[in-house]
């Protein structure tokens, strides 16, 4: 009764059991990164600031809440989903309107009515393709292929 207590996270030893399976020992999972993001559907870290700070800025504009942060928003007249810079800082709503302005063109959103959980899982499997064909984050590329419209059609015939 004198034994050590080991705290299991729960999928702690399936994950390591899977990984002995393979030939790999937990350790060696770092050595081949690049394979393991894409295996498991990771995100690299700045693409999980990328589908964040997408993702909570869809949600102020479409939900308009918190109507402060919406508010400090400056939304173009003429498109709606387009938002204008104002003077480059450091703060978040000038770093999140310029990454909307680079990211919806490329989704191809015309306005705030799609589901935010739709939304949340073209854009992450846009970023994991962006990832795994080793492209910059900029979306400057032509390798974007997955458009909210795409990614919709896939989850509606899955649904089915």
């Amino acid at each position: 009764m004198g034994g050590v207590r080991r705290r299991v996270v729960k999928g702690e030893d399936e994950r390591r059991i899977g990984l002995e399976r393979e030939g790999n020992s937990e350790r060696s999972w770092g050595e081949s990164e690049a394979g393991g993001y894409k295996k498991y559907k990771i995100l690299a870290f700045r693409n999980l600031y990328t589908y964040h700070t997408f993702m909570e800025t869809f949600k102020i504009l479409k939900l308009r809440y918190p109507i402060s942060l919406y508010e400090q928003y400056n939304i173009s007249r003429r498109k709606e989903i387009t938002l204008i810079t104002s003077h480059p800082s450091k703060d978040f709503v000038s770093r999140s309107t310029s990454l909307w302005n680079t990211i919806v063109p490329k989704l191809k959103l015309m306005d705030y009515s799609h589901n935010i959980n739709q939304a949340k899982s073209c854009l992450k499997k846009s970023l994991l393709n962006m990832q795994h064909v080793n492209d910059d984050i900029a979306w400057l590329g032509s390798k974007m292929i997955l458009t909210l419209k795409k990614c919709l059609l896939v989850i509606k015939s899955l649904l089915k």
